[in-house]
């Protein structure tokens, strides 16, 4: 479910070095219509000045699926659209990780086909070239620490 919530600068009263009561700011307050209280997997800030949106909060991996394809880049309206969509699926934590493990391994690939050293020396190293079927093949654990390594 898509919902929209808003941060609002929290203020306390205290006394000042005057000793009159004067407001401090101490953070961000979360603003919701109401008192309902909502766990969200992905949080994302908005910059009404520039127009950007960073992802604060994620627990269903789009932020690493989005800098897989798209490093050192903003969120734009087709990152939106993708979220909309993962979102509104209720995508389940295997298919997160499936979606993990192949945007892991276009980077590996997409690294391999730009001639990367790391890639050719990993290779060299495990005695296999890394394609497609090989990497598909490999447990989490392993293509993570390969995409660690190459990227």
């Amino acid at each position: 479910m898509l919902l929209g919530m808003r941060a609002k600068t929290e203020y306390v009263i205290e006394l000042n070095k005057y000793g009159k009561q004067a407001p401090r700011a101490v953070g961000l307050k979360e603003d919701m219509q109401g008192d309902i209280r909502y766990e969200a997997d992905v949080v994302l800030s908005l910059d009404l000045e520039e127009h950007t949106a960073k992802i604060v909060k994620d627990r269903i991996g789009f932020d690493e699926m989005r800098k897989v394809t798209k490093p050192d880049t903003e969120i734009t309206t087709e990152d939106g659209r993708m979220l909309a969509e993962i979102v509104s699926q209720g995508i389940s934590q295997e298919d997160i990780l499936k979606r993990k493990c192949k945007y892991m391994i276009d980077y590996i690939l997409k690294e391999k086909s730009a001639k990367s050293s790391k890639v050719s020396t990993l290779e060299q190293s495990l005695g296999t070239e890394l394609t497609n079927e090989v990497l598909l093949k490999l447990d989490v654990t392993k293509l993570l620490k390969i995409y660690e390594y190459v990227k």
